[in-house]
């Protein structure tokens, strides 16, 4: 089966520091059932195949605040994201949590997940 990594850079509004982990969880479980991924522990032989990076709005929908103060603010280039990963497509699953700590550290988003994942068996979904 293939081995994926999952890379979020989510710019995304918290209602406070006692709810982070479960808004984290919520934002990573969204994200992978629409991608069609499920997270996993990887091993020594298990690689890195691709990295996909997703990003939102800093208001979302189900925020109480209104959407169009979205249009205050930029999403982040996806080049500055890739520049502070250290691994590379191919490499083992090494150094993930330095290069979350890396984007954090640039204060650029308020939440940061990388985390391995893998396809969801099943039909083939198209966009």
């Amino acid at each position: 089966m293939t081995t994926l990594l999952l890379c979020l850079a989510l710019a995304v509004q918290s209602d406070g520091a006692a709810d982070a982990a479960t808004y984290e969880d919520e934002r990573l479980a969204a994200v992978l059932a629409a991608e069609g991924l499920t997270p996993f522990a990887p091993s020594d032989p298990d690689r890195v195949a691709f990295v996909r990076i997703v990003g939102h709005d800093v208001f979302t929908p189900d925020d109480p605040w209104p959407d169009w103060l979205n249009l205050a603010h930029v999403q982040t280039a996806r080049d500055v994201i890739e520049r502070e990963l250290l691994f590379v497509v191919g490499a083992p699953f090494v150094r993930l949590d330095e290069s979350a700590r890396n984007l954090r550290a640039l204060f650029i988003s308020s939440l940061v997940r990388i985390t391995p994942v893998r396809i969801v068996p099943g039909p083939i979904r198209l966009p």
